[in-house]
C-alpha cells in the first residue's frame, strides 16, 4: 500500500496579498520620535495622465441594440433619402419618429376588412411583402421613448418605424 502524498495548501498560496495603498502612512514610514509621520508620494499625483484629464465628463453610451423589420422598398428609399441629406439611416429614422410621433397612426397601413356581419372577414389575402431586418444602437432614453410610443399606438417597433418613414418620405 502506498501512502498518499501531501498536497500543498493552495488556498494559502493563491490568496491575494493585501497591498498597502500608496500615499498611506505605514509603520515603516513613521519614526519612533515625536515627529510627524512621513508620507510616501503617489506616483499618479506627480505626473497626471493626459488621457484622464482630456476625457469628457459626460459621454454618450449607446447601450441598446434593437432590431426591427421594414419593407425592403421602404428601407431602400429611406436609406437613399438619408444619404441625400448626409445622414445615417439611424439618424434619419430617429428624426422621422421625432417629427411625426403625434401622427404616427396616419402613416400606418391597415388591411381592408369587411364588417357588419357575424365575422370580420379579410377582404383579400395579405400580399407578401419582402422585408429586411436590421438593427440600430440607440440610447436608453430613445429606447424608452420608442417603447412608450409602441404601447401608446398599439403598434410594434417595425410598424412604428415604417409609419414614421412613410410620413417622412411623402
Amino acid at each position: 500500500m502506498t501512502t498518499p502524498t501531501a498536497l500543498p495548501d493552495l488556498a494559502t498560496t493563491l490568496r491575494r496579498k493585501r497591498a498597502t495603498p500608496t500615499g498611506q502612512v505605514t509603520a515603516e514610514t513613521t519614526t519612533s520620535t515625536a515627529q510627524a509621520p512621513v508620507r510616501t508620494p503617489d506616483k499618479e499625483s506627480e505626473t497626471p495622465s493626459p488621457a484622464k484629464a482630456s476625457r469628457p465628463v459626460e459621454r454618450r453610451e449607446y447601450l441598446r441594440q434593437i432590431t426591427y423589420s421594414l419593407p425592403r422598398d421602404l428601407h431602400r428609399r429611406g436609406k437613399d433619402r438619408a444619404a441625400e441629406r448626409g445622414e445615417t439611416l439611424t439618424a434619419f429614422l430617429l428624426n422621422a419618429i421625432n417629427t411625426h410621433h403625434e401622427r404616427i397612426l396616419d402613416g400606418h397601413e391597415t388591411p381592408q376588412e369587411v364588417t357588419g356581419g357575424l365575422f370580420t372577414i379579410p377582404q383579400a389575402a395579405r400580399p407578401t411583402v419582402s422585408k429586411v431586418q436590421t438593427s440600430i444602437r440607440i440610447t436608453d432614453s430613445q429606447t424608452a421613448a420608442i417603447t412608450a410610443l409602441c404601447k401608446k399606438t398599439g403598434l410594434d417597433r417595425g410598424e412604428v418605424f415604417a409609419a414614421a418613414l412613410r410620413l417622412e418620405l411623402r
